[in-house]
């Protein structure tokens, strides 16, 4: 008995020696490697059919902030186009099936209008669009970096990854929400002239504008932000004409209380300020204020309006295209 005892006090004392040591037997290290394997040929795959593009484009968001790390993925993805049109949320409503030439927007709803440029600029569009209503919110580097990952090789599909897991590539499958992207596209494409045939909404003014209006009027200085965000739009526009491209700047109309306000001009002061090729890039539109209509906030276009407001600006593209101005143009018709 004693010596059996002695045997099993001898293995017990090996086994916790071990444990203690965390000494790694042939079993151990044939298992981490067969785990390294099985990973590394899990991320292979799901990388070799991102690089197919087999992976549905549209994904399930559940904040702003996923919507527009999506809709970033989605501009990067798809096929390219003339036009790129960057800005905020107040950009975000423009119908791309609107403009004359082949056109993506990658306006960023509650975001940055400097991100949405410099991520614009990344694809190197011919021509790029740039918001300047709103310029004092903090740029979203994480997103900036996400798309030149995803457009630079070969970091690229690593980063396309982690942006669409396999968790929202399946329920995007499952649920068919490339189809369904597809025939909202196509149902826009044809709403577009009876919305346009139809008259314009009734115009209405109330408390949601009364308290935008306030809003606007006692929202505090950021030009810190705002300089910087205005450098940003610089180097995206030079970004994009050292391409060969062209850049255009553009003030999307407000509600004429909003306009009045100090705020509404800080982004296009801010600008100006920056940039000594501010008027040349400023896109010029008369826009049609007997056609534009808001939203109770007086900021955001309504559905006609934002088809009326996307078809002026393509025209007055084309007619600069056409143009050929080498020198500054006349001053944009403000708010």
């Amino acid at each position: 008995m004693p010596s059996s005892i002695s045997s099993f006090d001898k293995k017990r004392a090996a086994y916790d020696q071990y444990l203690v040591s965390f000494t790694k037997g042939r079993s151990d290290g044939r298992f981490g490697i067969s785990l390294v394997v099985a990973l590394g040929t899990m991320v292979s795959c799901w990388n070799a059919l991102l690089a197919t593009g087999a992976v549905p484009f549209s994904a399930p968001s559940l904040s702003q902030a996923e919507d527009n790390r999506t809709r970033v993925v989605e501009f990067m993805r798809s096929p390219e186009s003339e036009i790129a049109i960057t800005g905020t949320s107040l950009t975000y409503r423009l119908p791309t099936s609107a403009f004359n030439s082949s056109t993506k927007n990658v306006a960023l709803a509650g975001g940055s209008s400097s991100s949405s440029a410099t991520i614009g600029a990344t694809v190197r569009p011919s021509i790029l669009v740039i918001e300047l209503n709103i310029l004092d919110r903090e740029p979203d580097t994480d997103l900036e970096e996400l798309s030149r990952l995803i457009r630079n090789p070969p970091f690229g599909i690593p980063a396309l990854a982690t942006a669409l897991s396999p968790t929202r590539a399946a329920i995007a499958a499952v649920y068919h929400l490339d189809e369904i992207f597809d025939e909202r596209l196509q149902a826009e494409r044809k709403s577009l002239p009876l919305l346009l045939d139809a008259l314009p909404a009734e115009i209405t003014q109330g408390a949601d504008l009364d308290h935008a209006v306030e809003a606007w009027e006692n929202r505090p200085s950021r030009s810190e932000v705002e300089e910087k965000s205005a450098r940003a739009i610089v180097s995206a526009a030079e970004q994009v004409e050292t391409n060969g491209g062209n850049a255009f700047y553009v003030l999307l109309p407000l509600d004429p209380r909003l306009a009045a306000t100090e705020y509404a001009s800080r982004g296009v002061e801010a600008a100006k300020a920056i940039d000594p090729e501010f008027q040349e890039r400023l896109l010029s539109v008369q826009w049609a204020y007997d056609q534009i209509r808001w939203d109770p906030d007086g900021a955001h276009l309504d559905q006609r309006s934002a088809i009326v407001v996307a078809r002026q600006i393509s025209d007055a593209i084309d007619q600069r295209m056409r143009a050929d101005i080498s020198g500054p143009v006349g001053h944009q018709e403000n708010q």
